[in-house]
């Protein structure tokens, strides 16, 4: 399944590859947000939802032997430094496209679509197995 282990201001998680753990692992997440005074945690666990689940099905093709590995941060002034590696052979993500499609009923891309459009910071090792983000627990002016 997974291991969460934590402090006052990081999260590190090894996640077996099965998209059916993902949810608990927001789950358990979300408690841990409150834990630390975040009341909203609503964008940071779009972001994680969307990483992990790329991860699993496109790194690790959801070979259940392999693992993701997770840290969330918590850093000064309301911002979460997520880190997201699977053991996969990574990918060109120089090649990757990711505008908005002409037709946003088409799902193909969709998740680094919506992780560019709310994080502040996307970075991918020279791989491409591993992508470190940074995103505002809320939106500026929101208190969270």
């Amino acid at each position: 399944m997974f291991t969460v282990v934590r402090d006052d201001r990081l999260v590190q998680i090894t996640l077996a590859s099965n998209p059916s753990f993902v949810q608990p692992l927001l789950k358990r997440f979300e408690d841990i947000a409150r834990e630390w005074g975040i009341d909203n945690a609503g964008r940071i666990l779009i972001v994680l939802r969307e990483l992990l689940f790329n991860a699993i099905v496109h790194g690790n093709n959801s070979r259940q032997s392999r693992v993701v590995r997770c840290s969330i941060e918590r850093i000064p002034g309301g911002v979460f430094r997520i880190a997201v590696e699977d053991e996969g052979d990574g990918f060109d993500f120089t090649c990757m496209d990711m505008s908005f499609p002409e037709d946003p009923r088409r799902v193909h891309r969709r998740g680094y679509i919506l992780i560019r459009k709310i994080c502040r910071q996307i970075e991918f090792n020279a791989q491409g197995n591993r992508v470190t983000v940074l995103v505002d627990a809320a939106d500026r002016g929101e208190e969270g």
